[in-house]
């Protein structure tokens, strides 16, 4: 089941918004907890932003069936992202992120903010204090 508390959201044509919150999944073979300050971000095209204030996560998963699998947790004091075109990201996020697994088809590995992620959807470095990525690859 999926609980949530303290959410709120605005939805714009290009934008949006959501407040202080706090999130728990336990279905199947995923499982995970997070909680956030809140966050904003715009897309526009291939163009976007995004910030988040302080969170923290935790999230283990033995879905193999759909390349999912690993332990993650994520402990970070804000986060500043830009994304371009060809999938260019590049994101100022001071950090303690640890874990490793695959996650969506992207094997991914941190150890206290430092690590990689890399697969079908690009790659993408990161330290505790950010990260740069080519592709979709995500965090």
């Amino acid at each position: 089941s999926t609980q949530s508390t303290g959410s709120s959201g605005i939805n714009a044509e290009y934008g949006w918004a959501s407040g202080p919150g706090a999130t728990a999944t336990g279905t199947g073979p995923i499982r995970s907890a997070r909680a956030t300050v809140g966050k904003a971000g715009a897309q526009w095209k291939s163009l976007g932003v995004e910030a988040e204030g302080p969170c923290a996560a935790a999230s283990a998963s033995n879905d193999i069936k759909n390349g999912n699998f690993g332990a993650f947790s994520e402990a970070s004091v804000g986060r500043a992202e830009v994304k371009g075109p060809l999938g260019v990201r590049a994101r100022v996020e001071p950090n303690l992120d640890t874990g490793l697994g695959v996650q969506g088809g992207q094997l991914k590995a941190k150890v206290l903010g430092f690590g990689f992620s890399l697969g079908g959807g690009g790659i993408g470095i990161s330290t505790p204090l950010g990260g740069i990525g080519f592709g979709n690859s995500g965090k």
